[in-house]
């Protein structure tokens, strides 16, 4: 770990100040704030990898205390959870060149473990309690019923709908690891991608399996979904007593089906990008798959499928030179841990 050399203290500097004025986006402009988050971790990555943890703990720790100060407490801790969390480890992966698989589920872990930290504080400096909060959840229940009603809906689907939605909200508090990692996958995907797009223009370079259409699971993920299967099915079949089982197998399943989907998404960008193809026919290939996921989970399918049957090998044009059974886009065998994505 570097000392805070002059060079050092002001690319903190210029990192925490983009990172401050990112954190300002992410709280007043509602609509880009989407597009910011996964850009908030970068300038911190940047010094880190570039300089070490240290600067990179002091270009977080004075972008979390600008935007708590101009945003907000709670704003405050999310620019702490991204700059300081995620964006402090992906730098620390990148420098110390961690694998890709390694990058990615610690990314995830600290993206899942701030999230809850950041949730946790805005639930206690809102003040609601857990009654009011059910009570809110009934009342837009009800306001949505009234406008079906007046939409002419029967009742009898109405209230169907009422108790669908019911259950749901009862077991949505017992699915948020599912959903927590869920969303720290998504942001980490989506950050180690944009690092990968973003760095090289500034002279870091990153290893090339790091972009995002070179995503890719290893072999036994599969299995995962499997597992969250069987505890499913087992949780049902034993009732009451295997409540528990059915609860771990729902997170399994919301955590894998994330997983697939964000390799199907990997390989729709591959096969978009590859070769010279125009604007709309990329534009074509992402309406398609966003269409077909909708409509049939296509993407979810496509990455469950790719883990087995690697789509971008098969349907990569190989340079010349390039050895049979190894694809110049993935570079290697999916079980080389620095070459590929698992």
């Amino acid at each position: 770990m570097r000392s805070l050399t002059a060079s050092a203290t002001a690319d903190a500097g210029k990192g925490a100040a983009l990172t401050a004025v990112l954190s300002l986006v992410v709280g007043f402009v509602p609509l880009v704030s989407v597009l910011a988050v996964p850009l908030l971790p970068l300038p911190t990555a940047y010094v880190g990898v570039k300089w070490g943890e240290r600067p990179a703990l002091v270009s977080a720790a004075v972008a979390s205390l600008l935007g708590g100060l101009f945003t907000g407490p709670v704003n405050g801790l999310l620019t702490c959870v991204l700059a300081a969390g995620l964006g402090v480890t992906l730098g620390a992966g990148l420098r110390r060149r961690w694998g890709s698989s390694r990058l990615l589920w610690v990314s995830t872990g600290v993206a899942a473990l701030g999230h809850a930290a950041w949730i946790a504080l805005a639930w206690w400096l809102s003040g609601l309690t857990t009654a009011q909060l059910k009570s809110l959840m009934e009342t837009s229940l009800q306001t949505a019923s009234g406008m079906y009603e007046r939409a002419g809906v029967d009742q009898a689907s109405i209230d169907a709908a009422l108790e669908s939605a019911r259950a749901m909200l009862a077991v949505l508090p017992f699915l948020s690891p599912g959903i927590l990692l869920s969303l720290g996958l998504v942001l980490a995907v989506a950050t180690v991608g944009l690092a990968a797009a973003i760095f090289p223009r500034l002279e870091r370079r990153l290893a090339p399996s790091l972009s995002f259409g070179s995503f890719r699971l290893h072999w036994s993920t599969p299995y995962g979904l499997v597992v969250g299967l069987v505890l499913v099915m087992l949780g049902t079949w034993l009732g009451r007593d295997g409540r528990a089982l059915w609860l771990v197998g729902l997170n399994v399943l919301v955590l894998c089906a994330t997983v697939f989907f964000v390799q199907g998404l990997a390989v729709t960008s591959w096969f978009a990008n590859t070769g010279t193809r125009g604007t709309g026919t990329r534009a074509g290939w992402y309406v398609l798959a966003v269409v077909g996921q909708v409509l049939f989970l296509l993407l979810t399918w496509v990455g469950l499928i790719d883990a087995w049957v690697d789509f971008r090998k098969r349907f990569d044009r190989r340079e010349p030179g390039t050895p049979d059974g190894i694809s110049a886009v993935s570079g290697g065998d999916a079980d080389e841990e620095e070459t590929e994505w698992k």
